[in-house]
């Protein structure tokens, strides 16, 4: 049987080798951080799977471990701090390797590792950054930014018609998603009211966002997909753009893609590689082989002084705000459609199931209304959210 250790040296010979690779990140790439996926044990991550892993690696069982817990409640965003695979990626960027990094993360874990704006597309938002509604001015904080007792509000009436909790005067309905975007807060410039970025079911991604990520996608010769079953569109159709591209996937269940990665060129060498493990051991074995041992100890060694950096850059969270005693956090999957489950704003690769979206970009409310999966941690209970 192949192992990671193997699959390493291939992926570590394709980036070496692409003249333009790009990376394709989900929710997976944030378990190590505090944020759960909701996988399990299931899929393609079985016990032969876990041991071969560990023979090949010499690891141990608590270093492999999934990262999910049946009595998660959820986590404060501002504690979250970038992962191994956070913090390679921006290697790589600065090394040439990587040019650019397509998310469907909401979590801000990749700017916060100091990934520039322009080398990133967000396709899905961040909950640390906000824009005017009037003039477009954007604002990064260094807190959580959006405003969750307005949309508990109107979860409270979509599910039950009425709520407990007195509707914010600034509070405006979204007429696609049904939610509040505005934060509460107003613009330095102009005084209009501040929008988040998170996008919602209903939504359409913002333009010049996805447009330079399909930019690089149709120029790119090596996609890297971590962490995520490639699920949601449009989003997913970057993965594929150029049919030419060779196919990396890190993710622990099964995607409509592997197939792609056991592509070969005209010289009957695989263009592509298929891991089934964490993405942070997968990375771990592939910068042991990009970079030289010397640097390679030396900026694992500098993680104490980045992590001081990071904390430098995030507010201390208030305390977890309550939440309805309805709306119980829950990782048993995609299939729990009950009133009491929480549904969450930011993951964009945390569920099981499929999502659509019309040709526009627009996510299709019809699909996702009571099957919303889980979040990727986020402390707060309400039903902005979009998986995979």
């Amino acid at each position: 049987m192949v192992t990671v250790g193997w699959e390493a040296i291939r992926i570590a010979r394709l980036i070496k080798s692409a003249k333009h690779c790009i990376v394709f990140t989900g929710a997976g790439i944030s378990t190590a951080a505090g944020i759960g996926d909701y996988r399990g044990k299931s899929g393609k991550w079985t016990s032969n799977d876990l041991n071969d892993f560990i023979t090949d690696l010499s690891l141990t069982k608590k270093e492999v471990s999934d990262e999910d817990s049946d009595t998660e409640v959820g986590v404060d965003y501002e504690t979250l701090r970038p992962t191994y695979t956070h913090e390679a990626l921006k290697i790589l960027l600065d090394m040439g390797f990587l040019k650019y990094i397509i998310s469907q993360n909401g979590d801000g874990l990749h700017k916060l590792s100091d990934i520039p704006n322009d080398s990133i597309s967000e396709l899905h938002g961040n909950v640390y950054e906000e824009y005017c509604e009037k003039c477009g001015t954007r604002y990064t904080r260094d807190t959580y930014t959006l405003d969750d007792i307005t949309g508990q509000y109107y979860d409270d009436l979509e599910d039950y018609g009425k709520s407990d909790i007195k509707l914010p005067r600034h509070a405006v309905r979204c007429k696609s998603c049904g939610l509040s975007h505005r934060t509460g807060r107003k613009c330095d410039k102009c005084k209009g009211y501040l929008l988040d970025t998170i996008i919602n079911f209903g939504d359409d991604l913002e333009h010049d966002i996805m447009d330079r990520a399909e930019e690089h996608a149709k120029k790119t010769d090596l996609v890297i997909s971590l962490g995520t079953t490639m699920a949601v569109t449009p989003a997913n159709s970057l993965v594929t753009r150029n049919k030419a591209a060779g196919l990396v996937i890190c993710n622990r269940q099964q995607t409509d893609f592997d197939s792609i990665c056991d592509r070969t060129n005209g010289e009957g060498a695989r263009t592509g590689s298929r891991v089934y493990i964490d993405c942070d051991i997968l990375m771990k074995c592939v910068m042991s082989l990009l970079l030289n041992t010397n640097d390679l100890i030396r900026w694992e060694g500098e993680r104490d002084l980045r992590m001081k950096r990071y904390d430098s850059q995030r507010q201390k969270p208030n305390s977890p705000q309550p939440t309805s005693s309805k709306r119980g956090c829950s990782n048993k999957g995609a299939n729990n459609k009950s009133k009491g489950q929480t549904e969450k704003r930011v993951s964009r690769d945390t569920g099981t199931e499929k999502r659509s979206l019309d040709t526009s970009g627009t996510v299709d409310k019809d699909v996702s209304k009571r099957t919303r999966s889980r979040d990727d941690g986020k402390r707060r209970s309400s039903k902005r959210i979009k998986t995979k």
